[in-house]
């Protein structure tokens, strides 16, 4: 999601937060980031902070790294997460991989950085 459209979600990120678009038309939120409102069109769009909380709708335990960072982290949880906000965001679930299911409750967190310094949005169970 390194684009200049992202730029927003990407530097809501850095400062430990998650952002969504909101179409102010109709008030549809959307992630990733477009150039229209994937409900009605509209072009009117603003980034909005969202609450980070969510659950996952879906996931898999990755026993294989799919790149030498990530060796250090396996086995680990990749999932699709139901932002409370309505989008769905894929990402890491920081728990252990037995104790994750569908439907749990999941909140936002911003531990991490790739090479070039920028956070991610990761997720853990929500207490």
């Amino acid at each position: 999601m390194k684009e200049p459209l992202a730029a927003p979600f990407l530097e809501a990120a850095n400062s430990g937060a998650l952002s969504v678009q909101l179409c102010t038309a109709c008030g549809h939120h959307q992630l990733p980031p477009k150039a229209r409102c994937e409900a009605c069109g509209s072009v009117n769009l603003e980034w909005v902070r969202a609450s980070g909380r969510g659950r996952i709708g879906s996931f898999a335990v990755l026993h294989r790294a799919p790149s030498p960072e990530h060796q250090a982290r396996i086995p680990y949880v990749y999932a699709l997460i139901d932002l409370e906000e309505g989008p769905r965001i894929v990402t890491n679930v920081l728990a252990d991989p037995g104790r994750v299911g569908v439907g749990d409750a999941v909140v936002a967190v911003f531990a991490r950085s790739d090479e070039d310094g920028q956070r991610w949005p990761e997720f853990e169970p929500a207490s």
